[in-house]
């Protein structure tokens, strides 16, 4: 079986978390697999967390639109060379993009499984809704399936692209790649209390209202501290707000850190303070090492996930009502449910989901 991914970058947000699980999957279970990379953004670090056994192929390109160039002269010269059983891809613009090469013929593909990475009709308005709209169009009329991560995000794509109905469009949950205790064993903290939040520092994130939460839940608990994982655009705004509020030594902004999981493991709690998700796959991670787990209603079926804490968008005062919940939450039960809920949706599982549409 021959298996391609590809992905924008190798920066490992929530969609190439996805793809990078499936890649590696596949390629335990005896698959060749070939990952495209339109950029080389992230790109070493990406490729440690492949399988050796994989074929990577990385564009040198720092923009997508280049990298988009680079590709496809890459599939001219190899004209009919390239062909597989299946291939993943997620991001519109992306999944529009191999669908369109599909179609021309430059790379044969059996099955062609997109995924739904965002909320677009929620997220974006103006010229970008127009573009993301006119790709839906012109490059989801060959694919075979369409996986979208939460029914709510099912409901709006097909609202709002009916025509769309006419392929397989269908809710899976994100997968989950247990973990092994190696990468959970160190405290990165030692002897210190904290809840831990992480995320791109960007204004979907919410980490503006974690912060102005905590500045209260801190007069509460003078020992607590606050940790937040991940770089982005809006560190100087955080930064400000943190100094405003003199939690300087209180709140930190770590920046990106490679393993994440340990801090999940020993920090008090863990928090997704999102405003709109398609779904945070950092919340299954968060279950996956703490047994209190507290997250905005960011994304459609989080409020299904039983032992999570859930609270508003966009809602300090709830935000909180709900950490606070947390903190008295008997943890035996939430092991229990999360366990559950997390061997229901493990990576091996959703391979399985996905092939079994297909047929």
């Amino acid at each position: 079986m021959k298996v391609a991914v590809f992905l924008p970058s190798g920066s490992l947000g929530g969609a190439e978390q996805v793809l990078l699980q499936i890649a590696n999957a596949y390629s335990d279970n005896g698959a060749a697999v070939t990952v495209y990379l339109l950029t080389n953004l992230k790109a070493t670090e990406f490729e440690k967390k492949l399988r050796s056994e994989i074929n990577l192929i990385c564009f040198d390109a720092a923009r997508e639109s280049k990298g988009i160039f680079k590709i496809l002269v890459h599939f001219l010269f190899k004209f009919g060379q390239n062909k597989f059983d299946y291939a993943y891809s997620s991001h519109v613009h992306l999944n529009a993009f191999v669908s369109v090469l599909r179609r021309l013929s430059l790379i044969k593909i059996n099955k062609h499984i997109v995924r739904e990475s965002t909320l677009i009709f929620n997220r974006f308005k103006g010229y970008k809704l127009k573009l993301f709209s006119f790709l839906y169009n012109v490059g989801y009329s060959k694919v075979d399936l369409i996986i979208c991560q939460t029914e709510l995000m099912k409901v709006q794509l097909v609202e709002n692209k009916p025509k769309l109905q006419n392929r397989k469009v269908v809710v899976i949950n994100n997968p989950i790649t247990l973990l092994g205790k190696d990468l959970t064993s160190l405290n990165p903290l030692p002897n210190r209390e904290y809840i831990v939040s992480a995320g791109r520092l960007i204004p979907e994130k919410g980490f503006d209202i974690l912060i102005e939460a905590f500045k209260v839940l801190s007069r509460q608990h003078p020992a607590l501290e606050l940790v937040i994982l991940g770089e982005g655009s809006s560190r100087n705004n955080l930064e400000k707000q943190i100094d405003t509020a003199a939690l300087n030594g209180k709140v930190h902004l770590v920046g990106f850190v490679e393993n994440v999981y340990s801090y999940f493991t020993y920090a008090k709690m863990c928090v997704v303070s999102s405003r709109i998700e398609g779904f945070p796959n950092v919340l299954l991670q968060m279950m996956s090492c703490n047994n209190r787990v507290v997250s905005t209603l960011c994304a459609g079926g989080i409020e299904n996930i039983k032992g999570v804490t859930t609270c508003k968008t966009g809602d300090t005062s709830d935000l909180i009502e709900a950490i606070s919940q947390s903190m008295r939450i008997e943890e035996t039960y939430t092991r229990k449910v999360f366990d559950e809920f997390l061997s229901n949706n493990d990576i091996t599982k959703y391979i399985e989901t996905v092939e079994s549409y297909l047929d």
